[in-house]
């Protein structure tokens, strides 16, 4: 909503000085302003008023059977009051006046337009404006701006109760705010500077709750059925290696347009709005996940559909991250359920890495005419069909990751279910190829996402096991490793010494038992 265009009803700043510095009723000087001050325009747009004059007879009465001891327009008794009866004809000419001169509303196909609203607004200024000085009084113009507030809230209801879609919501509450709260001061009404005074803030409380749960309603619906759509138009086994790169990210950009876009237009009306319209996405977002999840097919073999979900669930964590309440239950079990899809993810590129290495490492280590070049070869294949776009990288660096750790892994296995004597047969010296392999696979992976991985550490540290002779220094290296890998360590050192077969199986026992000294 353009902010300058709602301004236009109140550019007139005679209209405003007369119209806004209305006295109130605790003020002690019930003066109004003189009527050379109403602008000769402004009296000249009542001469066509329905019961103009019957209004202005009636206030005329009333400042006549003004007495000491009558009823005041509040009800109190005390000096400078009314006759109520008298008071009593005012306020029914007071209804009768606003009710057959209140601008008519749009017909119920036609939306209401900025345009429209401010128009409302400048005739009930220039109205008022005009009657100030006839009235006189502060206590009789504000019967009168009461009673156009009625109205006014009367108008705003039926408009919301028509409205059915955000859009329109939105956009008569950001209205109303412009209307009855100064920019400068927001929550504090105010009857300067263009804002229509308001003498009940219940008026104004009660309508902002009841349109505010009419758009939260209306936001609920719209969000749904964006994501139903967004779900619909995914096809999770589509992807491969012909797919466009950008398919690959879109349901997240989707997904975090459709939440973010209400957030952002709801921090313009109310922080209180915003939370509300935040709990209602968190709650949006966590049924999305779920369906999203079931609707995700199992393709171990395609890493494009790997890194699609993988992709989607970190960035809309990192999203969630910002938009949740961490006190929240639902909130926290929608930040789990994510987590545990990025771990569940992860694992399935282990298991695709691994087994594929797995089946070529087998004859790599039995003689059989494997070659290590020839799983980087496939490896780093697959790994060059993942989006080369920038909001992807740091996903497939762990996909890259995981490709290493699973080959890394696959290797030792494979390595200790070949006897260490019938590798030196064919290898000569095993230390030295374990040593090589470890810096093949790592240089491989490096090129292929430009950084040196910790994860070679581990192969080279278990190439220097194998080849260690001395038994302190064997501690050392064993404990040096179990520093940076205690999973790993703890499931491969044993089996790695006894594999060696030159150790006892004291000596063994001496240096597990180191490990667990140091982790202490």
């Amino acid at each position: 909503m353009n902010p300058e265009s709602t301004e236009h009803a109140y550019e007139n700043p005679e209209q405003n000085s007369l119209l806004m510095k209305t006295k109130d009723k605790f003020d002690e000087d019930p003066r109004m302003y003189d009527q050379e001050t109403t602008p000769p325009i402004l009296t000249d747009a009542l001469s066509g008023a329905r019961h103009i004059q019957e209004l202005k007879d009636a206030a005329e009465q009333v400042k006549q059977w003004k007495n000491p001891n009558g009823i005041t327009p509040y009800g109190n008794i005390g000096s400078g009051t009314y006759s109520q009866c008298r008071l009593k004809d005012y306020v029914m000419a007071v209804e009768i006046f606003v009710k057959d001169n209140f601008p008519s509303l749009p017909t119920n196909s036609q939306t209401p337009t900025e345009q429209h609203l401010n128009d409302v607004m400048s005739l009930i200024c220039n109205t008022v404006t005009v009657l100030v000085p006839v009235l006189e009084d502060s206590v009789l113009v504000n019967y009168l701006l009461d009673s156009y507030n009625q109205h006014l809230f009367g108008m705003f209801s039926l408009l919301m109760d028509r409205s059915s879609s955000v859009k329109d919501s939105f956009f008569l509450l950001q209205w109303v705010k412009k209307a009855y709260f100064r920019p400068d001061h927001k929550g504090c009404l105010d009857t300067e500077n263009g804002v229509l005074s308001l003498s009940d803030p219940f008026l104004l409380a009660d309508w902002l709750e009841y349109s505010k749960q009419k758009l939260l309603i209306l936001l609920q619906d719209k969000i749904s059925t964006t994501l139903h759509n967004i779900l619909q138009h995914d096809e999770p086994n589509s992807v491969g290696e012909d797919s466009n790169e950008e398919a690959c990210i879109q349901v997240q950009l989707d997904v975090i347009q459709c939440l973010n876009a209400p957030i952002q237009a709801s921090e313009t009306i109310s922080h209180t709005l915003k939370n509300d319209v935040q709990r209602l996405c968190c709650n949006e977002l966590h049924t999305f996940m779920e369906k999203y999840m079931n609707a995700q097919g199992a393709d171990e073999a395609n890493l494009l559909y790997h890194f699609k979900r993988l992709h989607t669930c970190r960035q809309l964590r990192s999203y969630a991250l910002s938009i949740i309440d961490p006190n929240n239950d639902t909130d926290s079990s929608t930040l789990l359920m994510l987590e545990n899809t990025e771990t569940q993810v992860l694992s399935s590129v282990h298991q695709c890495f691994g087994k594929l290495a797995k089946d070529n490492l087998e004859n790599y280590f039995n003689n059989e005419g494997g070659r290590l070049k020839n799983i980087m070869t496939r490896i780093l294949k697959m790994l060059s069909s993942l989006p080369k776009v920038e909001q992807g990288e740091e996903t497939k660096q762990l996909i890259v990751k995981a490709a290493l750790a699973s080959v890394t892994r696959a290797y030792l296995q494979c390595l200790m279910r070949r006897k260490y004597q019938k590798l030196e047969k064919s290898w000569d010296d095993v230390e030295k190829r374990i040593m090589q392999d470890a810096e093949y696979l790592n240089v491989n992976f490096a090129n292929e996402n430009g950084s040196d991985y910790e994860q070679k550490i581990l192969l080279l540290k278990m190439g220097e096991i194998v080849q260690c002779r001395d038994l302190d220094a064997l501690k050392l290296l064993c404990s040096e490793l179990y520093m940076k890998f205690p999973k790993e360590s703890e499931e491969y050192i044993p089996t790695l010494l006894r594999w060696r077969g030159e150790l006892s199986r004291k000596q063994i026992k001496e240096v597990i038992d180191n490990l667990t000294l140091t982790e202490d």
